[in-house]
């Protein structure tokens, strides 16, 4: 018998496109120049070097400084980005608000902060 919050689900498969390479996000200063670390930056770039536009969403993923011999872990993500599409061998650029690049400039100088965009529907 059947737990009561069982559910049928019916799945298709689809055709994905196949990426030779991840996009990057990198971070960038008021006057759109990169930036080593993710400290105080203002707008992300989005480069894809793939064949195929990518539907991509951008995080900034904020990692902790555990102690010597400690795994890291990331107890923050901050949501960057809607959905957006990088075209084929394309840039784009992100503004990100001010009040995020507030809350990430706490953790900026704690070499804790990554910049990520993954692929999403």
């Amino acid at each position: 018998m059947r737990p009561d919050n069982w559910a049928r689900v019916y799945a298709t498969p689809v055709e994905a496109a196949a990426w030779a390479a991840p996009l990057d996000a990198v971070p960038l200063d008021d006057d759109g120049e990169p930036l080593d670390y993710p400290a105080d930056f203002s707008e992300v770039g989005l480069e894809n070097p793939n064949d195929e536009g990518a539907d991509v969403r951008t995080v900034a993923i904020i990692g902790d400084n555990p102690e010597s011999g400690q795994t890291r872990q990331a107890p923050e993500m901050i949501e960057l980005s809607n959905l957006v599409t990088v075209p084929n061998g394309g840039k784009i650029v992100l503004d990100v608000e001010p009040f995020t690049q507030e809350v990430i400039s706490e953790y900026a100088h704690t070499n804790a902060v990554s910049l990520k965009a993954y692929y999403s529907l």
